[in-house]
């Protein structure tokens, strides 16, 4: 005879981490999210902040200094913000879950690679390095079209 798990039973394993961890990536995958949720939409402020503080030219302890701001402007807040929300949630596994879910961003990247793809497809190789550039923050005007597809 089959014995069919408790209620206890499928609530710890659902709270493991890899059902977690699935969870998260099963939802990521199917729920669509606007794009001012995403983490990524703050990258250009940060990326602005960056370039206002650290200046290639500058002295050392100006790199410094501006290494430091950064802990305290992004790191410092955020930190304090999720210790804070993590206390405050009714369960840890959801929080996990829902952190993740934030956390994760492979729907750009999916729709990147699909238009490099296409356009590596189509013999457009300069105009798929401009594409891709962006997101591999590196610099794409040597690469070959197996190299653009490896990156």
């Amino acid at each position: 005879m089959i014995t069919l798990p408790t209620l206890d039973t499928l609530t710890m394993m659902a709270a493991t981490p890899a059902a977690i961890m699935v969870g998260a990536a099963l939802l990521e995958a199917l729920l669509p999210r606007p794009d001012w949720l995403r983490l990524s939409a703050s990258e250009p402020l940060l990326s602005r902040l960056g370039h206002r503080v650290h200046r290639p030219d500058g002295t050392p302890k100006a790199q410094w200094q501006a290494g430091i701001l950064a802990l305290i402007v992004v790191w410092l807040p955020c930190a304090a913000g999720l210790w804070a929300v993590r206390n405050l949630a009714l369960s840890e596994p959801l929080f996990d879950l829902l952190f993740l879910l934030l956390m994760l961003e492979s729907r750009p990247l999916r729709t990147l690679s699909t238009a490099c793809g296409a356009l590596l497809k189509s013999d457009a190789l300069p105009l798929a390095r401009l594409q891709a550039a962006p997101w591999l923050k590196r610099e794409t005007g040597k690469l070959s079209a197996m190299g653009l597809a490896k990156a």
